[in-house]
């Protein structure tokens, strides 16, 4: 049987064994694009108080959204590749 390696956070551990996978997907989810948006918005507003012409906040929210978009962008297309090979090891 085809296992591809794994590797999960304590946080989705606990959510998948609370909620089920999908469930549990979706609720980390949820959290870490909150917890990136307040942060990433923190940042902007501290930065924005700080400094009079204010275009730095801009590039706080580019490096803050950014940044995690692409980190996510690369997950995504690991995570097809697994599904893939997984899918090619089933003789689909």
């Amino acid at each position: 049987m085809y296992q591809p390696y794994t590797r999960r956070t304590p946080l989705a551990d606990t959510a998948f064994q609370r909620l089920g996978v999908i469930e549990g997907l979706i609720w980390s989810s949820f959290v870490v694009v909150v917890a990136i948006a307040l942060i990433t918005e923190a940042a902007a507003i501290a930065v924005a108080t700080r400094r009079s012409d204010g275009h730095l906040a801009v590039m706080v929210r580019v490096v803050g959204y950014g940044i995690p978009a692409l980190i996510f962008a690369a997950v995504a297309i690991y995570n097809v590749q697994v599904l893939l090979a997984g899918i090619d090891a089933m003789g689909w």
